[in-house]
């Protein structure tokens, strides 16, 4: 009796236990990257939003400010950068400002008034200088398949020989493919490139920024120390973990904060 009621326990365990189902629980998301160690030698780089304001050494220069954010600026600005075509060209900002953009840009910049506006195209260079300082500036162009404008990327090339690359709204790889082949024959090294980023559209449409696959595809391309996302609407870190992980990239990255201090 003791035998078949220990039977029956167990039996009854069994069935219990077969009942029961495992839920599967998703791992979680994986944490987001380190913020890679930056050494300062003479330079800084801020970004806010979309813009990058640089100062090295003496030298100040500006990538893509908000019409606001130039008015502030312009006084004590020596160069403004320009990757694709403003809203519109603020009054008020001294007309004498140095500009360097593509073509298209160029035309606008110059009917509203600025002499000094520069264009640079794929391949074209052009040192920025000031009295004691100087930086080479190299254009990486295409067109962008969602806004169908030209648009610009740029390296720039320091005197102490840190070399930064900003994409803009780059979105050709083929562009980015043939600057990195020419960067490598010239045996130069990024320390820094700056990608902007956004999540894949809706629909399918033409990409204005990189999606995730895309910017990981760029910085391993590029192949800098570290490279500085800049998220410009909605990227998924976890497809952008995915992205870089299956990308061979030896350097370090970290999506940037809303503002950010970069340290060459």
């Amino acid at each position: 009796m003791v035998k078949r009621r220990a039977w029956i326990v167990a039996a009854v365990g069994a069935a219990l236990w077969a009942g029961c189902r495992t839920v599967p629980v998703a791992p979680p998301p994986p944490p987001p990257p380190t913020r890679p160690a930056l050494d300062r030698t003479a330079g800084e780089a801020v970004l806010s939003g979309g813009s990058i304001a640089i100062t090295y050494k003496d030298l100040r220069i500006a990538v893509d400010l908000s019409p606001d954010a130039l008015a502030a600026a312009a006084p004590t600005l020596d160069f403004l950068l320009v990757t694709s075509a403003p809203r519109s060209w603020p009054a008020g900002v001294r007309r004498d400002l140095k500009i360097v953009a593509p073509s298209d840009v160029t035309g606008a910049a110059r009917g509203a008034g600025f002499a000094n506006a520069k264009a640079l195209g794929t391949g074209s260079r052009l040192m920025l200088s000031k009295p004691g300082v100087f930086v080479f500036v190299t254009a990486v162009q295409a067109r962008n398949p969602a806004t169908a404008a030209l648009v610009n990327g740029y390296l720039l090339e320091f005197d102490n020989g840190r070399n930064v690359f900003i994409s803009g709204e780059l979105v050709d790889l083929t562009a980015v493919r043939e600057f990195v082949y020419g960067l490598r024959d010239d045996g130069k090294q990024l320390q820094l490139a700056f990608v902007n980023a956004a999540k894949a559209p809706i629909g399918g449409g033409p990409l204005r920024w990189p999606d995730e696959a895309g910017v990981a595809e760029m910085a391993a391309l590029l192949g800098p120390k570290v490279a500085v996302i800049t998220d410009r609407g909605g990227l998924d870190q976890v497809k952008l973990h995915d992205a870089f992980t299956n990308q061979i990239f030896d350097g370090g990255w970290y999506v940037a904060p809303a503002l950010d201090r970069v340290p060459f």
